[in-house]
């Protein structure tokens, strides 16, 4: 039999054998990269809370106490205004079966809001336009409400109490478009109010233009500041500091297409906030209002609300019409959401049939001050409370830091683009009023041109009626004279002379009654005289007699072989030269100041023979 020791001792022989044969502190599979752990973001459904009733209402508003053991829920049915019920349900977290407390208000309750430093006291907004308190160390009806001709005229949509010292005050916003603050010492009238129109309404407000109240909200850190989401798709800046109407806005924002359902701040970085309506929800800030700098992608179906997680300064919680809540962390991931909730369908009111192919919406959300638990409430009725994962509930000491440098590169990549944006306008009009002065440069030299033109024509006209009107005139009356006494101031040639019948020539204008106005009656009465006493005849001094130049406008007259013009005023125009200046006593000759050129008259009466 072989000891023990013997055995043990061949055992360690073994081992250190091993140890030598093989590297124990070799690092193996060093190339392969190292790929960071995925962290699963999981959800599970704790409780459902349903309202018992015949009729069938929506869960319209959620809020939570503020020691997180029991939410109010609040359940109206919109299409049914009278002969519905209207009660209200507190609900304890851990017993989902019956509601701890029912409240009991005269009209149906819209929203309600607990008291932040008295966890008894609660305001609802009824349909009636009118505000109600409730303590519910006192019972189910409501001790105080608002009186009906100083409250609103529409719907109440939103109570927010402010963050006073004595904490009675709080707002009301409804569809009618105004904001009430009120004071529950006093709820015989609004101690102040503010009319959501647009700025350019002036003083006296029309109530059908004023838009009507979606969402309000009010960061208690910030008493001075609240921001209103309206149903046409604008959000409002609006100040308590101011007294007039138009100073109390401060800005208004074209923020979605349709009505913004939620407008909720960042708990870390108020300065921050989201909206949500119709198909996106965008991440504003105060520094840069007029555009967002984050927005999700469009979803295929509308949205109906949205809130920020109160422990993950990233985290936003969105709500869609088909009954799914998806979770949005901005520093994880933008493309998409990072977890998805599908709401199941329990509404005991339907079928099996329409349960499987309809989706119910979700109606309202709200985020225990945990962060853990999330309410939602659906168009059905139903109360879901979902619990998420720890890595979705609480902030890493990196999530600060990295939510606070991307919030402020997006802004300002924001900033410069609405710079370019706003240079690119500028070119833009800076082009265009060029162009226009170039426009008015063009007509203005146009009709300049067109000024100088007509002064010119006018200038000419004036010109020849003078010159007709007083030469030709003299020189007409001075040939008839000469003609009289049988005076020839052609000099007689050689040549045969032809002559031609008044009949055929066109008339001189000297000799138009018709025409010269500017001649006197008795001139007129001698012209018309000559025509009829004696037949004019052209003598025509040249070889060459063309009949063609006889019957054309102007009358030509040819003389030893040079041919000169003679317009129908009855002036010859003869180049200066040794002939010209042999007959210059025959001519009377004038000047006209253009150039080396003379003018000199001849006329149809002094060419007879």
């Amino acid at each position: 039999m072989v000891p023990m020791f013997v055995l043990w001792s061949l055992s360690m022989e073994h081992a250190i054998l091993q140890n030598s044969a093989c590297d124990i502190y070799q690092n193996y599979f060093e190339d392969i990269e190292q790929h960071e752990l995925i962290e699963q973001f999981t959800s599970k459904t704790v409780h459902v809370y349903k309202d018992y009733l015949d009729a069938r209402r929506s869960c319209s508003y959620i809020t939570w106490s503020e020691e997180g053991l029991h939410f109010c829920s609040v359940h109206c049915n919109i299409g049914e205004l009278k002969n519905t019920c209207t009660d209200s349900y507190i609900w304890d977290v851990e017993h989902p079966n019956t509601p701890l407390q029912t409240l009991v208000p005269p009209f149906q309750a819209r929203c309600m809001e607990y008291n932040f430093k008295d966890g008894c006291q609660l305001a609802g907004g009824l349909f009636s336009g009118q505000v109600a308190i409730w303590d519910i160390r006192v019972g189910q009806e409501p001790v105080e409400m608002t009186l009906r001709e100083a409250s609103h005229s529409d719907v109440v949509t939103k109570v927010l109490w402010t963050g006073t010292k004595t904490s009675n005050e709080f707002l009301s916003g409804a569809n009618d478009g105004r904001i009430l603050w009120w004071d529950m010492r006093n709820l015989n009238e609004p101690y102040d109010f503010l009319n959501l129109a647009p700025k350019d309404t002036g003083t006296d407000v029309d109530p059908s233009k004023c838009f009507g109240v979606c969402a309000v909200e009010f960061e208690q850190t910030m008493p001075n500041k609240y921001t209103v989401g309206t149903e046409n798709g604008i959000i409002y800046s609006c100040s308590r500091k101011y007294k007039t109407p138009a100073d109390k806005i401060q800005a208004q924002t074209r923020a979605h297409t349709g009505p913004v359902y939620s407008v909720e701040r960042n708990p870390l970085f108020i300065k921050n906030y989201i909206s949500v309506g119709d198909w996106q929800t965008k991440i504003w800030t105060e520094d840069c209002r007029d555009n967002p700098i984050v927005w999700t992608k469009e979803y295929a179906v509308q949205l109906t609300c949205g809130i920020w997680s109160p422990t993950r300064c990233s985290l936003v919680f969105i709500c869609r019409m088909d009954g799914v809540m998806d979770a949005w962390d901005v520093i994880h991931r933008l493309d998409g959401p990072v977890l998805r909730i599908k709401i199941p369908f329990t509404d005991l009111s339907y079928t099996r049939e329409e349960s499987q192919l309809s989706d119910v919406p979700l109606l309202s959300v709200r985020v225990h001050r945990s962060g853990k638990l999330i309410a939602n409430g659906t168009e059905a009725g139903v109360i879901y409370l979902t619990e998420i994962s720890d890595n979705l509930t609480f902030s890493s000491a990196n999530d600060k830091p990295a939510l606070s440098g991307m919030l402020e590169r997006e802004m300002r990549r924001q900033r410069l683009l609405e710079a370019k944006i706003k240079e690119m306008k500028l070119r833009e009009k800076e082009l265009e009023r060029e162009r226009i002065r170039r426009q008015m440069r063009m007509e203005k030299e146009n009709s300049i041109e067109d000024e100088e033109q007509d002064l010119i024509y006018s200038a000419q006209h004036q010109f020849w009626i003078k010159i007709h009107g007083r030469k030709s005139l003299k020189h007409t009356l001075k040939g008839l004279r000469m003609r009289d006494k049988g005076v020839n101031l052609l000099k007689p040639t050689n040549k045969p002379t032809i002559f031609k019948r008044a009949a055929e020539l066109p008339i001189p204008f000297d000799f138009r009654p018709d025409t010269a106005d500017f001649f006197t009656e008795e001139v007129r009465i001698a012209g018309e005289h000559f025509l009829e006493q004696f037949d004019l005849k052209l003598r025509h001094v040249s070889t060459n007699v063309r009949p063609d130049v006889v019957d054309a406008g102007p009358v030509r007259v040819h003389h030893q072989k040079r041919r000169h013009k003679c317009d129908n005023f009855g002036f010859a125009r003869i180049d200066r030269g040794r002939r010209w200046r042999r007959r210059r006593r025959s001519f009377r000759r004038f000047h006209h100041g253009f150039g080396q050129q003379q003018f000199a008259f001849v006329h149809l009466g002094a060419a007879l023979g």
